[in-house]
């Protein structure tokens, strides 16, 4: 709830200020629901559950005449992409797909070029908005760019570019394949939530899975650390142009 300023307090999510006699009070309006487990027989049904599931969360966001998308070059935004294609056929609603890319900084990147594939493929129109060409912070201390709270994002000026380019076209809606990784992914806190939970079962299915996918015990956070060997440091991977600059401590 904490914010930048000293006096001023953010809502909690899924929350409202009420104020009644000079007394405010913060009630709650919202929540997850509570996770029910699903368990079937077959590996096919869970994919063919989740597919509903996303189909019926990404039709239920075409909402208007003219929707917009973050599309880049990975599985995320293509899938969104292709469900909102096939929906958007029915529907009527107008789809134009923008991508960020960084052609102008590094020649290898091939965002753009993947992005392109998927959007040809689907008939989508599709902008590209290179990177290269705004400088670092520029109009940082310009009104358009002030934000609630101080920010130390470089790039804002490309991101208000992209968004008054979207709102120019008429979107009211925009798309992204953010945070499908952190969603999706595998997650070593749910194998410790099994085990404070009391779930051993669970647990013990889960694990066995996941060796049989990965043979490691990489991924399984907690119960990793249990093994001998296991706790010495890896310094993560980074792109050979950067490595030579880097010095770990």
């Amino acid at each position: 709830e904490l914010t930048a300023y000293r006096d001023v307090r953010r809502l909690p999510a899924g929350s409202r200020l009420q104020v009644e006699g000079g007394v405010c009070r913060v009630r709650k309006y919202w929540d997850f629901p509570p996770p029910d487990w699903i368990r079937y027989g077959k590996s096919s049904e869970y994919v063919e559950h989740f597919a509903h599931v996303f189909t019926q969360a990404v039709t239920d966001r075409l909402r208007g005449r003219s929707i917009a998308m973050e599309l880049s070059g990975g599985m995320d935004s293509a899938a969104i992409a292709a469900v909102a294609s096939a929906s958007a056929a029915t529907s009527g609603c107008a789809l134009r797909a923008f991508t960020v890319t960084t052609n102008y900084l590094f020649v290898e990147d091939e965002e753009g070029h993947y992005a392109a594939i998927v959007a040809s493929h689907l008939s989508i129109p599709h902008v590209q908005c290179e990177l290269g060409t705004h400088s670092l912070f520029a109009r940082f201390g310009s009104s358009e760019l002030r934000t609630a709270e101080p920010s130390a994002v470089p790039h804002l000026g490309l991101s208000f570019d992209v968004m008054a380019q979207l709102s120019r076209a008429g979107a009211r809606v925009l798309l992204s394949g953010q945070g499908g990784d952190e969603v999706l992914g595998h997650s070593s806190a749910y194998l410790a939530h099994l085990m404070r939970a009391g779930l051993l079962r669970e647990l013990s299915v889960e694990v066995t899975a996941h060796l049989r996918r990965t043979g490691s015990w990489r991924g399984t956070g907690t119960l990793r650390k249990w093994l001998p060997g296991n706790n010495q440091r890896t310094e993560p991977s980074c792109p050979a142009a950067f490595s030579s600059r880097l010095t770990y401590t």
